[in-house]
C-alpha cells in the first residue's frame, strides 16, 4: 500500500488480512495504546490497515490488510508518551516512547 493508504486503527479479526501474532487488546479504537499502559513482548501499540486492491474481483471478507508494529519479544515496560504528528507532505505519523 501507498503512504497516503495507511489508516490508525484497531484492526479487525472480521475484515483485516494478515494480523500478527501479538496482543492488540491494548489497542484504543484510534489504533493506538495509552501512555501509561503496561506493555510486553509482542503487544501491539500501534494498529495500522492499508485497503486491499480487489480489482480482480475475487470474492473474500478481507478488505484491509494489517501492518500494524508491535513490541520486540525481548522488550517491555511502560508506554510514557504517544505523539501524533502530520508531515509537510500530510501524511500523518505517530512515535510511541
Amino acid at each position: 500500500g501507498s503512504l497516503s493508504s495507511e489508516l490508525f486503527e484497531k484492526p479487525s479479526h472480521d475484515n483485516t488480512r494478515g494480523l500478527k501474532h501479538g496482543e492488540y487488546g491494548k489497542l484504543d479504537d484510534d489504533g493506538l495504546v495509552a501512555p501509561g499502559t503496561r506493555v510486553s513482548g509482542e503487544d501491539i501499540l500501534i494498529g495500522k490497515t492499508t485497503p486491499i486492491d480487489n480489482s480482480a474481483g475475487q470474492p473474500t471478507r478481507f478488505t484491509k490488510r494489517d501492518c500494524s508494529t508491535s513490541m520486540k519479544a525481548n522488550e517491555n515496560g511502560i508506554v510514557d508518551n504517544v505523539l501524533v504528528s502530520t508531515t509537510k507532505e500530510g501524511y500523518r505519523f505517530t512515535k510511541v516512547r
